[in-house]
């Protein structure tokens, strides 16, 4: 199969593995199964609680030119933190928290720690809570260079269902710019449901976006807003979702039309959450077979 030059297929483990991620030695092995099977150029994790796991994870990226990113998102939820909030106290928190969680990202090969952010202030409040938002990502940025790594952070909606501060694409785009005057590295995490649910245009935004873009999410979501499916739901790609798999091909191909992260390669995973009563390879597997379409579309219709 032909990936066009620049773009990274990437296995989004904590969504597709997302029962099991936390079982000694089941992240690992699916790695080294990944790396095996040879399609998967980078990996996606989240937090790695074992150092035999996190050191059997770098040696087998390591050896294969795998990427690794690390996504501190359930640290975030678990320990109920907020790094966009006008609450010092809590904000100050959250990033020693976050600072402290690294150093077990980087024992696993990372080269990116990867974000979220706390839920809207409310109109009046938004600029504040964006002040509040480059001050956080400008001290994780700092924390994450002296450990060899890249930060990068994801808008998600602001009006469907997370309700987050940092959402549509333009908004986001102004306090990236902020942060990014000081810590160039600092990246956008694309999340084409979030940017559905934002009542975008999915491609026009990730052209906005390009310059800045380091990682690419093509996650399905149900956009009208009477359907009991609506919102951000991590749902399989295709109907009754907006990702099709002519879409998906659209979106790959916008990214390789723009020679998006080119330069050190564009991340790009199918984000669908496996659930507990599925077959521990379900969810990964229609993942992959999905992504390796919309790539052979995506290279077919140029």
């Amino acid at each position: 199969m032909h990936i066009p030059e620049g773009l990274l297929p990437s296995l989004l483990l904590p969504e597709v593995y997302g029962p099991w991620k936390f079982d000694r030695g089941f992240v690992a092995r699916q790695i080294e199964q990944a790396a095996t099977d040879g399609f998967y150029r980078s990996v996606e994790i989240s937090r790695i609680p074992e150092n035999e796991d996190r050191q059997a994870i770098r040696a087998v990226c390591a050896d294969h030119d795998i990427r690794v990113s690390t996504w501190l998102t359930q640290v975030i939820d678990d320990e109920k933190l907020d790094l966009t909030t006008l609450d010092d106290t809590l904000r100050a928190r959250s990033v020693e928290v976050l600072k402290r969680a690294m150093p077990e990202a980087r024992e696993c090969g990372a080269i990116t720690v990867a974000f979220i952010g706390g839920p809207d202030p409310g109109p009046e409040r938004r600029q504040r809570g964006y002040d509040c938002f480059v001050e956080s990502m400008s001290a994780l940025c700092i924390e994450a260079s002296n450990l060899g790594m890249r930060v990068m952070f994801e808008p998600l909606d602001r009006f469907a269902h997370k309700k987050r501060l940092v959402g549509p694409t333009d908004e986001a785009l102004v306090a990236f710019a902020r942060i990014r005057a000081e810590h160039p590295t600092f990246g956008l995490a694309f999340d084409t449901a979030h940017a559905a649910l934002n009542e975008e245009d999915v491609a026009a935004s990730l052209a906005l976006a390009r310059d800045v873009t380091v990682n690419l999410h093509l996650s399905n979501a149900v956009l009208d807003s009477n359907d009991p499916l609506y919102g951000d739901h991590h749902m399989m790609p295709g109907a009754p979702g907006f990702l099709t798999l002519e879409r998906a091909a659209e979106l790959i191909a916008t990214a390789s039309r723009l020679r998006i992260a080119a330069d050190r390669g564009l991340p790009v995973s199918i984000e669908a959450r496996a659930r507990p009563t599925d077959a521990p390879q379900f969810t990964a597997t229609v993942a992959t077979e999905f992504l390796k379409a919309a790539f052979e579309r995506a290279t077919t219709a140029k």
